[in-house]
């Protein structure tokens, strides 16, 4: 016995087959920006510098992760917490004095804000942050501990 294929049948087959599905580029993913209160602030490698020399007592607070304090170097007198440690980030925190000068500091500069935010709102009144993190710090030349 033999089969028979009627022409529509080939013709929708090879349709079928030619059909792709439609393929849209997937938007593109933006972090939310930090607002950050008027109250903290955004210093230089320059006026970071000159706050570390002229403030007793300041608390500097490293928040980058094991990997970059063995690719980057330990920032001077800092305290490090890894940002990710979330427990011992609020342990750290809880610790601080709220009206003791705190200079803030992490690889760039986006969790450096974060943690800021939370330091506001947890009723820190004296809050820096180091523009542009630990990178901008090494690319003016400044000095690391190993």
């Amino acid at each position: 016995m033999r089969l028979q294929c009627p022409p529509v049948c080939i013709l929708l087959f090879i349709m079928l087959c030619s059909c792709k599905p439609q393929w849209h580029a997937p938007e593109p993913v933006s972090m939310p920006e930090v607002t950050l209160p008027d109250t903290v602030r955004k210093l230089s490698v320059e006026e970071a510098s000159a706050l570390i020399a002229s403030t007793p007592g300041l608390r500097i607070l490293d928040l980058r992760m094991e990997e970059e304090l063995a690719r980057d170097g330990r920032f001077p007198k800092a305290a490090h917490v890894d940002f990710f440690h979330h427990a011992r980030l609020a342990e750290h925190l809880a610790a601080l004095e709220k009206d003791a000068p705190c200079l803030i500091l992490c690889a760039l500069g986006g969790r450096a804000e974060k943690v800021v935010g939370r330091m506001h709102a947890a009723g820190f009144t004296r809050l820096h942050l180091l523009e542009g993190g630990i990178e901008a710090w090494i690319k003016a030349g400044q000095a690391m501990e190993k």
